[in-house]
This record gives structure tokens, sequence and C-alpha cells, in this order.
């Protein structure tokens, strides 16, 4: 996890101070405490990013992967309708989702990021490569019907278009054991509370090409994850915050509402994205109408219930931001009763 040290919740949460998380070095013996008491904590020292090797053997992977984009810099966000009685209509907007090959996503990234850090991010003539990439659902209930099943309509679109898109892949880390056996060898819960390691739900692996064209970071909204979660940053970087629970209601937070997803499509050879309405009707957590990347007037006029329930300091969100290409892999969430 990473200190929190930008002003952006202060300037969305009004003139509230940032408190910062307590940091916990080698060799981690009070993290038991902070763990027991449901705690969180920043760990120094847990892991050395070992960018030139990770990346030399992440440029010869050759395999498929489902990638998230958003052409915004914000995954998970509300379309609303302002109504200061009831706090506006909303809907959920997710990120669009497709199928491709992981050295084209790569590539993709790569470009993505040779823009974000250039000094003055020159125009780029095309070298004409494409991506071909499919349409995924967001949820299993938009999947097609097993008795008429679409054959999926294969796009061909250029790494050039990709990149001026928020990107973001997702991969179970049990599909990547060797690679990440190379990269990171030691497991980080092995090392800081071997406790949980028969509490072991899910272990996965993060990347992003960091924001859209024209921002550095994309930020994923207030959401509430129902395990604890250890994150380890191996290259890029990443910022956390974290609502205390009594003032989650401050938030404003839901995930019963029409919900849509961003779909891609390809008309003159440039490509093209547009929301289409999703079948689902709650998403799997709940997503805040308050953003951390909004001010505190916008905020106050998309829900007024936020200045009469944040009485109190802010203490961290949930919202991430992804910089510079992060690459974080959530390297171990276990069950727990908050």
């Amino acid at each position: 996890m990473a200190a929190p040290t930008s002003a952006k919740a202060s300037s969305a949460f009004g003139p509230r101070p940032l408190q910062s998380l307590p940091e916990l070095t080698k060799p981690f013996r009070s993290f038991a405490g902070y763990a027991e008491q449901c705690k969180p904590c920043v760990l120094r020292g847990l892991a050395s990013p070992p960018t030139t090797e990770l990346s030399a053997k992440l440029h010869t992977l050759q395999r498929r992967c489902t990638v998230s984009f958003e052409p915004t810099r914000n995954l998970f966000h509300f379309d609303v309708e302002v109504d200061s009685a009831d706090g506006g209509r909303r809907r959920l907007i997710n990120p669009g989702r497709i199928s491709m090959h992981f050295q084209d996503f790569w590539e993709t990234c790569r470009r993505a990021s040779a823009v974000a850090s250039a000094a003055s991010a020159p125009s780029v003539q095309s070298d004409g490569r494409t991506a071909r990439v499919v349409n995924m659902p967001y949820d299993t209930e938009d999947l097609p019907e097993p008795a008429n099943p679409e054959e999926p309509q294969v796009l061909e679109v250029s790494l050039e278009e990709l990149k001026n898109l928020a990107l973001y892949c997702v991969e179970d880390a049990g599909d990547w054991a060797d690679l990440l056996q190379d990269v990171h060898p030691v497991d980080p819960a092995a090392l800081i509370h071997p406790e949980w390691q028969r509490l072991l739900r899910e272990r996965r692996i993060w990347m992003s090409s960091g924001g859209p064209q024209g921002t550095q970071s994309v930020s994923a909204g207030f959401h509430w994850d129902h395990l604890q979660n250890i994150h380890v940053v191996l290259s890029g970087s990443k910022e956390v915050f974290l609502v205390a629970p009594l003032l989650a209601p401050a938030l404003c937070a839901t995930r019963f509402c029409p919900q849509s997803q961003w779909q891609m499509s390809s008309s003159g050879g440039r490509m093209r994205v547009e929301k289409v309405e999703m079948q689902s009707a709650a998403s799997s957590t709940d997503y805040g109408l308050i953003s951390v990347d909004s001010s505190y007037e916008e905020n106050l006029q998309r829900h007024h219930r936020m200045a009469i329930e944040m009485k109190v300091p802010l203490f961290g969100g949930v919202g991430v931001f992804c910089k510079d290409g992060a690459f974080k892999m959530t390297c171990q969430s276990i069950e727990t009763s908050l």
C-alpha cells in the first residue's frame, strides 16, 4: 500500500486534514496487531520492484488477456441527473472489456507511458500496427443466450488509438505462477503474517497503462472490498484513500441502479467507444456517488448529505490511483468479519 500524499481528498471533502497511515518496516513484528484489529498500515521494504526483469519477462509472454478500458480518468463512475431531494437518478458506468493478445496490450502500455513521460509529447507517426480485439460483457447476465450464441465480432484497432484510453488488465495469479515465482519468489503474506495462508481467497495481478490521453493517472471510484487486502506495488505508483466504516454513508454509495458499460466499435478504420445498456441491475459492490476527483462543491451538488455526515477527519477512500503505468499485485486477500 502507498501512503496517501495527494491533496485530492482534502479538496474533495472540504477543509479536513488527511491523516497518513502508520508505516511499518522489517521485520514487521507489529503487523499482527494491526491485522487483528483490522487497521490499515503501510509496509516499507516489503518488495524491491524488479522493473527491468519484470519488463523483460512480460515482453515475451504469449497469451490472450482480458482488458478493461475507459475513455475517462474514472473507472466505475456515475452519470447523474441531479435532484436535490434524493441525490439524483444514477446510472453506473462500468469500464468496457475486450479480449486481446497480451503483447498488443503490453505494447500499447509502452506507447502510452512514452507519451506520458515526454516533456512535450510530439505527434507520433503511426506504424500501422493493429490489435485484434473482441468486446466482452462486464457481467455474466449480459452474456448471449446459450441457445442463440452470437459469433464474436473481431475488430482491428490501431494501437495508436488504443493508447488514448485508460487500459486495465486484471489476471488471476494462479495463471501466472511461473512469472510470479521468477520476479517475486517469496510470498509476502508468509513473510509478514503466516496465519493468513490458510485464509487465502484470491491472488490477482493488476496492470495499468495509466490515465487516458491528456491525464497521467486513472482512479477507481470509492468502493467496498469484501476481503482484507495486501497490495504489493512492483512498478509505478499508487495512492489509496480510506474512509472509516462509520463515515461510509457520506459516500452515498449503492450497487442497485441501472448500469451501462463502454463498448468498442470500428468505423471507417477508426476506433469508436460508446455506452451501451446492461441487463444487470446490481453491481458486485457498492460504488460511491462522491468522487475523490471532484471538488467539494461538485460533491455537495451531487449529494447534500455529504456535508451532514462527513463530520470527522478523513482517514484514508478506497479510491485507487495508478500512475506511470503501474503494475500492482494483490498478493493476499482474506475473509474477515468487520
